[in-house]
């Protein structure tokens, strides 16, 4: 069974792992639309009932691929459908107008009549004032959940000052932190100590940094969808040695790492063949030691204490 966690104060109840909306949109390899519905499919059959997207993936192409999967699966009325505001393409218009027409572009490709949950994406200082203005972004969708066609409202950020400057304005329902809370960087923990003291919701992106903590070390690996450079090879190392004295691998321990802080609801990963997804259902089952953690935690101490 896949395990189930509340949302914050949404009331929403997430499945503690999602699938990310990028791969099925050719972010790593081509994929046909039935190849990519496959995957979809793959994810709800496992159990995953919480699915992540933006317009800006494939350029609309993502959410649309969602939308057709989930019309073909008995599950689909079940999954839990985020989308985001902003990105699209250059530069973005959050004025109260445009933030309705992209929201409707996004409930015609998703074929749903309300979205669960809307993001602002990538939120970050050059555009709070945009989105806060009084007719900007957060105006829009705050009508939009008042008229019943969204439900709830989040933002997404890999910048610790705008997220916490997100969390002490009471605005948001949740957040969607991604790249700096993995196996290699939990700088924004105090973020997510202060998300669950106030009973906001957490999604967590990117548990494996762009590959690397799902590969592995070696050639081939990727740090946030680049080569790995020497440096980070150097600090996975150690960790892969870990996992393997305790016979488990890499990819259960990043993606349970993320799981491990209460404030988070649900970790996403992405996939592009129903095999991944297969792999990452299995990994966050993985039975893992409670000694493991300990000896992660010491590494990470000699790491912060050697910089």
């Amino acid at each position: 069974m896949m395990p189930v966690r509340r949302l914050g104060r949404t009331g929403l109840q997430l499945s503690a792992l999602g699938l990310g909306g990028g791969g099925i949109a050719n972010l790593y390899r081509l994929l046909n639309d039935e190849e990519a519905v496959a995957v979809i499919h793959a994810a709800l059959d496992h159990g995953i009932r919480y699915i992540d997207t933006a317009p800006v993936y494939g350029a609309g192409m993502s959410e649309r691929r969602i939308g057709l999967a989930l019309e073909r699966h008995p599950a689909g009325a079940e999954c839990i459908v985020a989308t985001k505001i902003g990105l699209v393409s250059g530069e973005f218009d959050f004025s109260f107008e445009a933030t309705l027409r992209s929201v409707e572009a996004s409930r015609e490709r998703l074929r749903l009549e309300r979205i669960p949950l809307i993001q602002i994406h990538e939120l970050h200082p050059a555009i709070w004032d945009a989105v806060m203005a009084p007719h900007g972004t957060l105006a829009a969708l705050r009508h939009l959940r008042e008229t019943g066609i969204v439900e709830h409202i989040g933002m997404t950020s890999s910048d610790g000052a705008t997220l916490q400057r997100a969390l002490t304005g009471d605005v948001f329902e949740t957040l969607f932190v991604w790249r700096h809370f993995h196996l290699l960087d939990d700088t924004l923990r105090p973020i997510l100590d202060e998300a669950a003291r106030r009973g906001i919701g957490v999604i967590i992106g990117t548990p494996f940094a762009g590959g690397i903590l799902a590969s592995g070390t070696g050639p081939g690996a990727n740090y946030f969808y680049r080569p790995a450079p020497e440096e980070i090879q150097a600090r996975v190392r150690p960790i892969e040695h870990l996992c393997r004295s305790f016979g488990v691998p890499l990819r259960a321990v990043a993606l349970q790492f993320c799981l491990r802080h209460p404030a988070v609801a649900c970790v996403v990963a992405g996939a592009d063949t129903p095999a991944q997804v297969a792999e990452n259902v299995h990994a966050l089952a993985e039975q893992i030691p409670e000694d493991l953690w300990t000896h992660l935690e010491a590494l990470g101490d000699r790491h912060r204490s050697s910089h």
